[in-house]
């Protein structure tokens, strides 16, 4: 990263690379001090954050779910690359949505904040349920804790966009929702974010050589912050083809349980989306089962 944007190879950053960050292995889960919304909107200052920023582990060695950052770091990257220094979400209103698609990352001006359904978390009870589903699971997941500290820190920073709040919900703020950030503010339709996607098939803006790059992870060693193996590679997470053996579809769950899956070989899209946010890993294996039907029922 430091070749492309040399401020950004301080406190040990120098060697961290592009897939260092998109596979969660940079070890910026935070940026030194909590910002808020207000600054977040100041490019210039979330760069300095980055900038004097200091890994929680050394870069490359481990893997850890940076739940909220990853979209400032992702976003500053593509800034320093783009010709243009267009962010992500800039490159997707010009390059990827059409008039009728029903997806942008962050709020429209347009759209009042009322139109959008009212974000929930689950209650306490049903958390507590979740785990005490999978003791050993839970058991796992509060050694990682005690052992690397880093769990909470990814759920929470920066605090006015914390997931794992009581007081309030971050996400049903006017003032937050129209932020264009791409790890945690996509704003739409299940529908939408599907045509969104397969627009980028239609028009072509992945080459053949880039699929046949990103087909396949790369790895599947531990994540310190979900505290599970998943296969992930490329900034993707990734699930086997219930069809297709030794191919794989390219699959992202998020929190509550939101998923987007893509079956490029196929071209189908799943996404499902909502507001009322499930507990722990509640509903992934129905999901799993409902993935596997839909793509089975498509070939």
């Amino acid at each position: 990263v430091s070749t492309f944007w040399p401020k950004f190879g301080r406190h040990g950053k120098e060697n961290i690379t592009v897939r260092d960050v998109l596979d969660h292995k940079a070890g910026l889960i935070t940026f030194g001090r909590e910002f808020c919304v207000d600054e977040a909107k100041n490019s210039e200052l979330i760069s300095k954050l980055i900038e004097e920023a200091e890994p929680l582990w050394t870069p490359g060695t481990k893997r850890g779910y940076h739940a909220l950052s990853y979209g400032f770091l992702v976003d500053e990257m593509l800034k320093r690359l783009h010709p243009e220094k267009h962010s992500i979400s800039e490159i997707y209103e010009e390059e990827i949505w059409r008039q009728g698609i029903t997806f942008h990352i962050g709020r429209r001006p347009t759209t009042s904040q009322h139109s959008l359904a009212v974000i929930t978390n689950a209650p306490a009870w049903k958390s507590i349920l979740s785990y005490l589903r999978r003791p050993l699971r839970f058991a796992h997941l509060v050694w990682n804790h005690y052992k690397y500290d880093v769990d909470l820190k990814s759920a929470n920073y920066p605090y006015f966009l914390a997931i794992m709040r009581r007081d309030i919900m971050p996400y049903n703020d006017a003032s937050v929702t129209e932020l264009p950030l791409v790890s945690v503010m996509g704003v739409g339709t299940a529908e939408g974010f599907a045509r969104a996607v397969h627009e980028v098939f239609k028009k072509g803006l992945i080459s053949d050589k880039i699929w046949n790059l990103i087909r396949s992870p790369t790895g599947a060693d531990e994540d310190i912050v979900l505290s599970n193996h998943k296969p992930y590679g490329h900034g993707f997470s990734y699930a086997p083809h219930p069809v297709h053996k030794k191919e794989w579809t390219i699959r992202f769950i998020g929190n509550g349980l939101q998923v987007v899956e893509v079956d490029r070989r196929d071209e189908i899209i799943i996404v499902m989306l909502r507001n009322g946010l499930r507990a722990g890993d509640d509903g992934e294996q129905e999901y799993e089962r409902i993935a596997e039907t839909v793509i089975k029922l498509a070939q």
